[in-house]
């Protein structure tokens, strides 16, 4: 592999994963300032957004599909209500 375009990657990368960072930081700081939301619906957005920072797009997609005290599958209505 060429140097240049592993360091360049690298470097994408790294700078991915800083942006990716750096939003979910700022997202979660937004959360917890929220007014209209209670402590457990900030906590479920805040651990919504950590599977989808951590385990990506499919994962993030069955936690909130699923309902996190009885892993009962939520309808879209359902969800949507709990994560916006």
């Amino acid at each position: 592999m060429n140097t240049d375009a592993s360091t360049n990657m690298t470097t994408e990368q790294t700078t991915k994963t800083q942006s990716r960072r750096s939003f979910f930081q700022s997202f979660r700081q937004r959360v917890l300032g929220t007014k209209s939301m209670n402590n457990k619906e900030k906590q479920d957005q805040i651990k919504a957004a950590e599977v989808l920072e951590k385990e990506g797009d499919a994962a993030f997609v069955k936690h909130v599909f699923t309902d996190q005290d009885t892993g009962r599958g939520l309808t879209y209505a359902e969800m949507r209500d709990r994560y916006g």
